[in-house]
């Protein structure tokens, strides 16, 4: 099993002055001992964006304007953790896909995961449950899957985890949203998740190829439509897909 290169750990901004051993220690409980492990694995965060943060996520260098949104938040990130600062929900949203949206919503993650261990470390409040990435894709293809297969099924099961993770989770990535049509029945339960993070005060973060003017009739729901928007500020992200170039 190839061990985990603590050079690539979320940590990596955090502990600057700490030895190779020290940090690798740390990071084994994030990224587990092969990478592929860890509270980022319980988090759900694809493998591909395990290693990223608000740093250094090369899309930045092409979003000048995003870059000012992430450089702040990242910073409330910190006094979340401080000061008890309420975190707003961002709504990343792009004509174009492949622009960076998913990586710097993911590297955001990341550092709330750092932080918010690193809050353990020092004694102070944290989350058993800091952060989970749902694909909105990806569900609702599980949702349509155990509903053709009937009750009890694998699919069903998978489903019905994946929101009460994303439901209770202080921070989440709801990637790709409004991208594909709705069922009625699945719309039922993105508004479950999308209302009652809104009720309990948990920061969203969405990335989306549909505006936020535009989102009503992506979704067909203006309620649903009226939650996203709640205390959520929408950031561009411009130009063509920089996908393949990491």
């Amino acid at each position: 099993m190839t061990q985990f290169d603590a050079t690539q750990s979320i940590l990596r901004h955090h502990a600057k002055s700490a030895d190779p051993a020290t940090l690798w220690q740390h990071s084994v409980i994030l990224h587990g001992a092969s990478g592929r492990g860890g509270a980022l694995e319980s988090a759900n965060i694809p493998h591909d964006y395990r290693h990223y943060t608000p740093v250094d996520a090369p899309p930045l260098d092409s979003q000048p304007k995003a870059k000012q949104f992430v450089d702040r938040y990242t910073q409330l990130i910190g006094e979340h953790f401080t000061t008890g600062h309420r975190l707003k929900s961002l709504y990343f949203v792009s004509a174009s896909p492949g622009t960076g949206k998913t990586t710097i919503a993911c590297a955001l993650l990341n550092e709330f995961i750092a932080v918010n261990y690193v809050a353990g470390l020092q004694g102070h409040d944290n989350y058993r449950n800091p952060a989970y990435f749902l694909d909105a894709n990806e569900w609702q293809a599980t949702y349509n899957l155990g509903v053709t297969l009937g009750d009890g099924n694998a699919y069903l099961r998978k489903f019905t985890s994946q929101l009460e993770k994303a439901l209770t989770a202080q921070l989440c990535v709801i990637d790709d949203l409004a991208v594909s049509a709705l069922t009625d029945g699945f719309r039922r339960h993105l508004h479950t998740l999308i209302n009652g993070r809104m009720l309990a005060g948990k920061p969203t973060i969405y990335t989306s190829n549909v505006a936020l003017r535009e989102l009503l009739l992506s979704l067909g729901d203006d309620r649903l439509a009226d939650r996203v928007k709640d205390m959520c500020a929408e950031v561009a992200f411009v130009g063509g897909s920089k996908r393949g170039v990491r």
